[in-house]
């Protein structure tokens, strides 16, 4: 797992984008904060796994799903 900043226009960081190597069938488990500090972390996730009866456990102030 690579983390990459997000900057807004200003150049301040306001999340960490999480790129996987290899993309996971499920979202990972990791306590967030220790990911992105007291920023989101930013997710690539599939549609698929937002379609699963699954359900996420994630803090919507911790984590931003990106749709691709």
């Amino acid at each position: 797992m690579t983390r990459r900043p997000v900057l807004d226009r200003t150049l301040r960081t306001v999340g960490y984008e999480l790129v996987f190597h290899e993309r996971p069938d499920s979202l990972p488990v990791w306590p967030s904060g220790f990911v992105a500090g007291r920023h989101p972390a930013y997710v690539d996730v599939r549609p698929e796994l937002l379609l699963a009866e699954q359900t996420l456990a994630l803090d919507p102030a911790a984590v931003v799903l990106e749709l691709h």
